[in-house]
């Protein structure tokens, strides 16, 4: 697979104005229901998840870092489980 192809599958682009533009979404918040954590927090701050990829599963064939953003709860740090 040549290297551009690579780059495209692991969603890297070669030039920036190229790649996929997210859609901008208009919500009104007003009428929704807040998220609280389980302890009853309502804070949240942004967070990384850090998992290592083993060599025989990478795509480049040698061990990644790969990362997940999360929230986690400002009061108990307990990360914030979506869809519960």
């Amino acid at each position: 697979m040549g290297e551009a192809a690579r780059r495209m599958k692991l969603g890297q682009y070669p030039n920036q104005h190229h790649a996929p533009q997210p859609q901008q979404i208009q919500v009104d918040l007003k009428d929704a229901t807040p998220k609280l954590c389980s302890c009853g927090g309502k804070f949240f701050q942004s967070a990384i998840v850090c998992y290592t990829v083993s060599a025989l599963i990478s795509p480049t064939g040698q061990e990644l870092l790969a990362q997940q953003p999360v929230l986690m709860c400002v009061d108990c740090h307990k990360v914030m489980e979506i869809g519960k």
